[in-house]
């Protein structure tokens, strides 16, 4: 099942030191399609996914840009990676045009 999610939101801490940790609220939106890995090859295809972060607000400020946001505080890959896989989870929960 293909499920696209349009401007869903999730919340999360980050990390930052032992004891800091930041309140993130993300707005993003995306898709995931698991793909086809059996049947015939002509109707395989392997999956892909794809998450686009469009806001965030730290610690109950306003949203701001996601981008200029990670690129100010110097966010990592591991960072993004974890924020994306949260966003895949949310994706899932609150998708509001899934179809085969």
């Amino acid at each position: 099942m293909i499920t696209r999610a349009k401007n869903l939101k999730f919340s999360t801490f980050l990390s930052r030191g032992v004891d800091h940790e930041i309140d993130l609220t993300i707005v993003f939106s995306g898709y995931s399609d698991p793909g086809r890995t059996y049947g015939l090859p002509e109707n395989c295809y392997p999956p892909e996914s794809e998450v686009e972060f469009h806001t965030v607000a730290v610690d109950g400020d306003e949203p701001i840009d996601f981008d200029a946001w990670s690129e100010k505080i110097g966010l990592t890959n591991d960072e993004r990676n974890r924020l994306e896989e949260f966003a895949y989870e949310a994706m899932h929960e609150q998708a509001d045009v899934p179809r085969d």
